[in-house]
Protein backbone atom coordinates (compact mmCIF):
# COMPACT_ATOMS: atom_id res chain seq x y z
CA UNK A 1 0.00 0.00 0.00
CA UNK A 2 1.63 3.33 -0.95
CA UNK A 3 1.95 5.84 1.80
CA UNK A 4 -0.04 9.03 1.71
CA UNK A 5 3.04 12.09 1.57
CA UNK A 6 2.53 14.86 3.89
CA UNK A 7 4.74 18.04 3.66
CA UNK A 8 4.65 21.17 5.74
CA UNK A 9 1.88 22.27 2.68
CA UNK A 10 -0.28 19.27 3.60
CA UNK A 11 0.33 18.60 7.46
CA UNK A 12 -2.89 20.49 8.70
CA UNK A 13 -4.64 17.76 7.06
CA UNK A 14 -3.58 14.71 9.62
CA UNK A 15 -1.01 16.60 12.65
CA UNK A 16 -4.34 16.41 15.13
CA UNK A 17 -5.52 13.18 14.77
CA UNK A 18 -5.09 10.83 17.81
CA UNK A 19 -3.83 7.73 15.21
CA UNK A 20 -1.63 8.22 12.31
CA UNK A 21 -1.15 5.31 9.60
CA UNK A 22 1.30 4.66 6.78
CA UNK A 23 2.42 7.98 5.89
CA UNK A 24 5.61 9.74 4.06
CA UNK A 25 6.69 13.00 6.52
CA UNK A 26 8.99 14.88 4.11
CA UNK A 27 10.38 18.12 4.92
CA UNK A 28 8.70 18.89 7.58
CA UNK A 29 9.98 21.07 10.52
CA UNK A 30 8.44 19.86 13.65
CA UNK A 31 10.46 21.33 16.31
CA UNK A 32 9.06 21.79 19.62
CA UNK A 33 6.00 19.79 18.52
CA UNK A 34 4.41 17.28 21.01
CA UNK A 35 3.03 13.85 19.85
CA UNK A 36 1.95 12.88 23.08
CA UNK A 37 -0.08 9.96 23.01
CA UNK A 38 -0.75 10.00 19.36
CA UNK A 39 -0.52 6.11 17.79
CA UNK A 40 2.26 5.91 14.54
CA UNK A 41 1.71 3.32 12.86
CA UNK A 42 3.33 2.08 9.43
CA UNK A 43 5.21 5.68 8.95
CA UNK A 44 7.99 7.05 7.59
CA UNK A 45 10.13 10.93 8.66
CA UNK A 46 12.35 11.74 5.71
CA UNK A 47 14.56 14.42 5.86
CA UNK A 48 12.39 15.93 8.63
CA UNK A 49 13.58 18.04 11.66
CA UNK A 50 12.27 16.69 15.10
CA UNK A 51 14.31 19.04 17.60
CA UNK A 52 12.92 18.77 21.46
CA UNK A 53 9.45 17.22 20.18
CA UNK A 54 7.71 14.90 22.88
CA UNK A 55 6.62 11.77 22.35
CA UNK A 56 5.26 10.87 25.85
CA UNK A 57 3.35 7.63 25.62
CA UNK A 58 3.27 7.73 22.12
CA UNK A 59 3.73 4.29 19.97
CA UNK A 60 5.72 4.08 17.08
CA UNK A 61 4.86 0.97 15.23
CA UNK A 62 7.24 -0.07 12.16
CA UNK A 63 8.23 3.58 12.01
CA UNK A 64 11.20 4.95 10.54
CA UNK A 65 13.25 7.80 10.60
CA UNK A 66 15.47 8.77 7.62
CA UNK A 67 17.90 11.54 7.04
CA UNK A 68 16.10 13.64 9.63
CA UNK A 69 17.88 15.90 12.41
CA UNK A 70 16.47 14.36 16.12
CA UNK A 71 17.82 16.38 18.56
CA UNK A 72 16.82 16.57 23.09
CA UNK A 73 14.52 13.67 22.22
CA UNK A 74 13.96 11.49 25.41
CA UNK A 75 12.51 7.94 23.53
CA UNK A 76 12.01 6.62 26.80
CA UNK A 77 8.84 8.45 27.14
CA UNK A 78 7.28 6.56 24.60
CA UNK A 79 4.89 3.73 25.19
CA UNK A 80 7.19 0.64 24.81
CA UNK A 81 4.83 -1.85 24.83
CA UNK A 82 4.15 -1.88 21.07
CA UNK A 83 6.80 0.17 19.89
CA UNK A 84 9.11 -1.00 16.84
CA UNK A 85 10.93 1.84 14.86
CA UNK A 86 14.50 2.42 13.04
CA UNK A 87 16.93 5.14 11.97
CA UNK A 88 18.49 5.50 8.88
CA UNK A 89 21.53 7.93 8.26
CA UNK A 90 20.12 10.28 10.79
CA UNK A 91 21.61 13.44 13.00
CA UNK A 92 20.63 12.52 16.73
CA UNK A 93 22.12 14.14 19.33
CA UNK A 94 21.45 14.96 22.93
CA UNK A 95 18.65 12.52 23.47
CA UNK A 96 18.00 9.62 25.21
CA UNK A 97 17.59 5.79 24.89
CA UNK A 98 17.83 4.83 28.32
CA UNK A 99 16.14 1.73 30.37
CA UNK A 100 14.80 0.68 26.96
CA UNK A 101 14.30 -2.76 25.03
CA UNK A 102 15.74 -1.89 21.84
CA UNK A 103 16.32 -5.34 20.72
CA UNK A 104 17.15 -5.56 17.05
CA UNK A 105 17.12 -1.91 16.83
CA UNK A 106 18.21 -0.59 13.63
CA UNK A 107 20.80 2.81 14.01
CA UNK A 108 21.94 2.17 10.12
CA UNK A 109 24.78 4.92 9.31
CA UNK A 110 23.76 7.60 11.53
CA UNK A 111 25.33 9.84 13.73
CA UNK A 112 24.45 9.56 16.92
CA UNK A 113 26.21 12.15 19.41
CA UNK A 114 26.82 12.91 23.25
CA UNK A 115 23.45 10.92 23.58
CA UNK A 116 22.31 7.89 26.44
CA UNK A 117 21.99 3.97 25.98
CA UNK A 118 21.96 3.70 29.90
CA UNK A 119 20.49 -0.03 31.08
CA UNK A 120 19.21 -0.76 27.95
CA UNK A 121 18.82 -3.81 26.11
CA UNK A 122 20.22 -3.36 22.61
CA UNK A 123 20.54 -6.81 21.89
CA UNK A 124 21.22 -7.85 18.05
CA UNK A 125 20.88 -4.21 17.20
CA UNK A 126 22.82 -2.36 14.43
CA UNK A 127 25.07 0.33 14.97
CA UNK A 128 26.73 -0.35 11.34
CA UNK A 129 28.99 3.00 10.55
CA UNK A 130 27.77 5.32 13.00
CA UNK A 131 29.68 7.59 14.59
CA UNK A 132 28.98 7.15 18.39
CA UNK A 133 31.14 10.30 20.18
CA UNK A 134 30.15 11.05 23.40
CA UNK A 135 27.30 8.36 23.45
CA UNK A 136 27.27 6.54 26.41
CA UNK A 137 26.34 3.44 26.97
CA UNK A 138 26.35 2.10 30.28
CA UNK A 139 24.96 -1.23 32.02
CA UNK A 140 24.00 -2.31 28.38
CA UNK A 141 23.09 -5.57 27.53
CA UNK A 142 25.01 -5.46 23.92
CA UNK A 143 24.85 -9.52 23.16
CA UNK A 144 25.23 -9.31 19.22
CA UNK A 145 24.79 -6.03 19.11
CA UNK A 146 26.71 -4.79 15.57
CA UNK A 147 29.35 -2.14 15.87
CA UNK A 148 31.01 -3.09 12.53
CA UNK A 149 32.67 0.57 11.16
CA UNK A 150 31.38 2.27 13.69
CA UNK A 151 33.73 5.35 15.24
CA UNK A 152 34.31 7.56 18.20
CA UNK A 153 32.79 5.12 20.29
CA UNK A 154 33.70 4.63 24.22
CA UNK A 155 32.26 1.09 25.51
CA UNK A 156 33.56 -0.11 28.38
CA UNK A 157 33.85 -3.84 29.08
CA UNK A 158 33.44 -3.43 32.77
CA UNK A 159 30.10 -1.09 32.63
CA UNK A 160 28.33 -3.38 30.24
CA UNK A 161 27.40 -7.23 28.56
CA UNK A 162 28.77 -8.52 25.79
CA UNK A 163 28.72 -12.02 24.19
CA UNK A 164 29.18 -12.04 20.49
CA UNK A 165 29.32 -8.55 20.09
CA UNK A 166 30.37 -7.29 16.51
CA UNK A 167 33.30 -4.97 15.79
CA UNK A 168 35.73 -4.59 13.04
CA UNK A 169 39.30 -4.80 13.16
CA UNK A 170 40.11 -1.63 12.89
CA UNK A 171 38.31 0.01 15.75
CA UNK A 172 39.69 -2.58 17.98
CA UNK A 173 41.92 -0.04 20.36
CA UNK A 174 38.75 1.71 21.53
CA UNK A 175 37.91 -1.73 22.81
CA UNK A 176 41.71 -2.34 24.44
CA UNK A 177 42.46 0.66 25.92
CA UNK A 178 40.09 -0.61 29.20
CA UNK A 179 42.15 -3.55 29.54
CA UNK A 180 45.33 -1.78 31.07
CA UNK A 181 47.15 -3.57 28.74
CA UNK A 182 50.19 -1.72 26.47
CA UNK A 183 50.17 -2.65 22.48
CA UNK A 184 53.64 -2.24 20.89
Amino acid sequence: MKKKIITQDNLESIINEKEINNVLFSWINFSDYKFDLKKINDCEFENCNLSNITLKNTSLNNVKFIKSKIMWVKFYEISQFISNFEFEECQISLSSFSDMDLENMNFWDSSIIDSDFMRSKLKKANFIYCDLEKTRFIECDLEKTDFSFAKNFDISFEQNKFNKTIFSNDNAYNLLKYLSIVIK
